[in-house]
Order: C-alpha cells, then structure tokens, then sequence
C-alpha cells in the first residue's frame, strides 16, 4: 500500500517543507527495520533528529521532545562540527 500512497506523500511532504530544505530532507518508504536497528531507534513513534558529520558518522541522536539543555548541546556540536565556534 506505501508504494500506492508514495507520490502523494512525497508531493505533501515537499509542499510542507521549506524548498531551501528539500536537499537537506531524507524520506524513506518501506521496510525500517534494518535501518531502526542500526541508528538503535528503539520508539518509531517519535520524531527524531541526527546530527551527522561529513564522514557520515552519526554525532547526535534524539527523540521525543528536547529539553533546552538538549538543543543547547545539539547547537554546541553543530558549531564545532561546522568550524564556527
């Protein structure tokens, strides 16, 4: 059925993001599983943000909603990882 749906989703995904942002977006239709193992994403129900670097290593991970220590720690790495702290 995802295969049906793809192209609606996808059209209404690229409607509610920012076109500044489509480079920057991931979407990925199908089987999880693998991929959940892999990034240890243990609650598919939430949302969640990775941080990763040129080398492709995953450098931050979270889920669910952030504290404001969280996003202060994400901001802080994302500055040191772009070279502009």
């Amino acid at each position: 059925i995802a295969n049906l749906l793809k192209g609606s989703m996808i059209t209404g995904l690229k409607q509610s993001i920012d076109e500044k942002r489509h480079g920057t977006a991931l979407v990925f239709i199908g089987d999880t599983d693998a991929v959940c193992d892999g990034l240890h994403v243990t609650n598919k129900l939430v949302g969640h943000v990775f941080l990763v670097d040129g080398a492709g290593r995953v450098r931050w991970h979270g889920c669910g909603d952030a504290s404001e220590g969280e996003v202060a720690a994400l901001i802080e790495l994302t500055d040191e990882l772009a070279g502009t702290s």
